[in-house]
């Protein structure tokens, strides 16, 4: 018990650190940077935290907004685009293919979530989608962004979820999933049928389940569709 509230609170104050280098560094809008994404009672007060190869039980959530956000800092580049949310939504326009696709999937995103299923939760995500689109505009908005931006509005607050989605996209590859060839999209899914016990994957195809039925989901949206976010968080947490 002791080690683990020495390793809790170590890992504590390493994102402490790396909020505060990234004040030292210009950040000045402390007041957003610490507020928390809007909590409701169905999302679960005590989460599994990883960092790095330390991965901490019966972690208070605000501790995964508190990385990701020192996340952002380390990266730099996290920082400086939530600091252009507003310029985006404001100054920049997007296709009326985009508008209009976003507007389809706001209703489809975390359904069964009270925080989506809200006029105000709509809303913040069709804004950080609209940005993106407007950032992004050789990729603009597909089918699958949507329940990456709320997995990161429901720990986030909404210019740094926008600022995630963009480290997410542009950084870690993600944006790669999404192009018109989506050639990324079929090696990793032609990976993940290689991956798989050989006995397993022969049975599946064999029945006519093949991997782009099921990973296609998976990869798209940081398995946040398919999968608890109590567990999505986390693979998202390691991109």
């Amino acid at each position: 018990m002791a080690d683990r509230r020495r390793r809790f609170i170590g890992l504590r104050d390493l994102i402490h650190d790396n909020v505060r280098q990234g004040l030292s560094a210009g950040i000045t809008a402390l007041g957003d940077l610490v507020k928390p994404a809007k909590q409701l009672i169905e999302d679960e007060p005590i989460i599994t935290l990883q960092c790095g190869k330390v991965v901490m039980e019966n972690t208070p959530r605000k501790m995964r907004t508190e990385l990701w956000l020192s996340s952002l800092h380390r990266k730099g580049v996290g920082v400086a685009v939530a600091a252009k949310y507003e310029d985006m939504l404001m100054h920049k326009s997007v296709t009326d293919e985009a508008a209009s696709d976003i507007e389809k999937d706001l209703a489809r995103t975390f359904p069964s979530m009270r925080r989506f299923a809200s006029q105000e939760g709509q809303e913040a995500l069709r804004r950080v989608l609209l940005a993106y689109a407007a950032y992004d505009p050789e990729v603009g908005y597909c089918q699958g962004m949507n329940f990456v931006a709320g997995l990161l509005l429901m720990y986030l607050p909404e210019r740094h979820a926008f600022g995630g989605l963009v480290v997410m996209m542009q950084d870690r590859g993600l944006r790669k999933y999404y192009s018109t060839d989506m050639s990324l999209l079929q090696t990793h899914l032609w990976q993940l049928g290689r991956l798989m016990p050989q006995k397993l994957c022969a049975h599946l195809e064999a029945c006519g389940v093949l991997p782009l039925l099921y990973g296609a989901s998976w990869l798209m949206t940081c398995f946040s569709a398919d999968f608890p976010a109590s567990f999505s968080a986390r693979p998202a947490q390691a991109l």
